[in-house]
């Protein structure tokens, strides 16, 4: 194994779709990065992000080091081909017909918690037509796709209507009265 040193630049990838942010106190850095997004990260930060609570967490489920020696000193197996996966990759194995099953319950069992939170919200998202995959989806996750799928629909519907009066609250046909009332 080749030591990377403190000072190399080390590619690391988001692998949500949302913000994952860590601080290390250490180095007095506080890092931010937006769904998806890559940033070029000394392998030193990576290390002593590692060693803060969550940090390891982070690494492992959240963000993609593109550095195989880094990987391997960070426990990370090589053969978890899901930790370099895509929204590409999760579109083929959602949505593609020709993906098989299989690749979609290996993910389910295997990929890092952020890729696995994703394959559930994309396939509400996109409302995956395959009731096979759905069905998998919610047997291996606990999560009802099919009533996410209805629930979000609902609350689109709902949105898209907006509440009109049926009736006008002043009647115009009538004159108003203005002025004084004199009584007779």
């Amino acid at each position: 194994m080749a030591n990377v040193n403190d000072n190399t630049l080390v590619s690391v990838r988001n692998l949500v779709d949302h913000k994952v942010v860590y601080i290390v106190p250490e180095e007095h850095r506080r890092v931010v990065f937006e769904g998806f997004q890559e940033r070029k990260i000394p392998a030193k930060e990576l290390r002593a992000l590692n060693y803060t609570i969550g940090g390891a967490d982070l690494i492992h489920n959240y963000l993609c080091i593109k550095s195989d020696e880094l990987r391997e000193e960070f426990n990370i197996p090589s053969d978890l081909i899901e930790y370099d996966w895509t929204i590409k990759d999760i579109q083929r194995v959602l949505t593609d017909l020709n993906s098989p099953i299989e690749e979609l319950e290996d993910a389910l069992d295997f990929a890092p918690t952020g890729i696995r939170e994703m394959l559930v919200d994309y396939a509400v998202k996109w409302k995956i037509p395959d009731s096979n995959r759905r069905r998998i989806i919610s047997k291996m996750t606990g999560v009802n796709v099919d009533k996410m799928i209805e629930f979000m629909e609902i609350a689109e519907e709902d949105a898209g209507q907006e509440e009109t009066p049926s009736q006008r609250r002043l009647n115009h046909t009538q004159p108003t009265q203005v002025g004084r009332r004199i009584q007779h």
